[in-house]
């Protein structure tokens, strides 16, 4: 990661070891690539061909044998997220490295960029109807079938996982509600003050609009359809 000083205290009694590098030097991230057969690859939303291709370089500089990269929904090849997406996945083909690219739909943690404004403020704020449905998934699932993709280097072929229902914005506040004993709301804001609010957040205009047109697919009822396969893959995990 480019600081590891925000996680030293949360990682300290882990056995996890952190390595800082820089993200415009691919040389400063060998060393953690280093001895490994394995890696996942988790490009950032912003400047994701960028980081994803000095992944790919300190990878193969370090003889990686297999990559797991993490992947955008397969909505629209026209999107800003999907068409970087693809792009780096034509970097990893041509690159002959065993790989598989996950495309995955939205995280659920991805709705704590919003925890200040439901603390403060006591609402969720995005660019589509609080009934519009969406495919989701959240980390904690992810990791455990990641872990074992990464044990046993198979190649997943347009790998499209989700949970194996849609939620809603809706159903999100009422939970929400519930855990915290008290009522958050929704409110849809304008696809200019999304994106005002995700460049406060760090991002630039154009990653802001790339995430924005995500959730207009969503409010256009154009995302990806829930699927089983990963529910599957979780309880054959689970029998185990």
């Amino acid at each position: 990661m480019p600081n590891t000083s925000a996680i030293q205290s949360v990682a300290k009694n882990d056995k996890v070891k952190l390595f800082q590098w820089n993200i415009n030097d691919a040389k400063t991230l060998i060393p953690a690539y280093r001895g490994c057969d394995a890696i996942l690859m988790v490009p950032p939303i912003q400047n994701r061909l960028k980081v994803g291709c000095e992944y790919l370089r300190a990878a193969i500089s370090a003889d990686v044998q297999y990559i797991c990269c993490l992947g955008v929904q397969p909505i629209n090849p026209n999107l800003i997220l999907e068409r970087e997406s693809r792009q780096l996945e034509s970097q990893l083909l041509a690159s002959g490295v065993k790989y598989s690219m996950l495309e995955l739909p939205i995280f659920l943690e991805n709705l704590l960029y919003q925890a200040n404004l439901v603390y403060n403020h006591n609402y969720f704020a995005y660019p589509c109807r609080s009934d519009a449905a969406f495919s989701y998934l959240t980390c904690h699932d992810l990791g455990e079938v990641v872990a074992e993709n990464l044990m046993s280097e198979h190649v997943l072929t347009k790998a499209v996982w989700t949970s194996a229902s849609m939620t809603t914005f809706d159903e999100i506040c009422s939970s929400v509600s519930y855990l915290l004993g008290h009522e958050i709301n929704f409110r849809q804001v304008s696809t200019a003050q999304f994106i005002n609010s995700l460049k406060l957040d760090g991002f630039t205009e154009y990653y802001a609009t790339g995430i924005t047109q995500l959730w207009r697919a969503v409010d256009a009822g154009f995302d990806i359809r829930p699927n089983k396969d990963f529910t599957y893959i979780l309880e054959t995990n689970n029998d185990r």
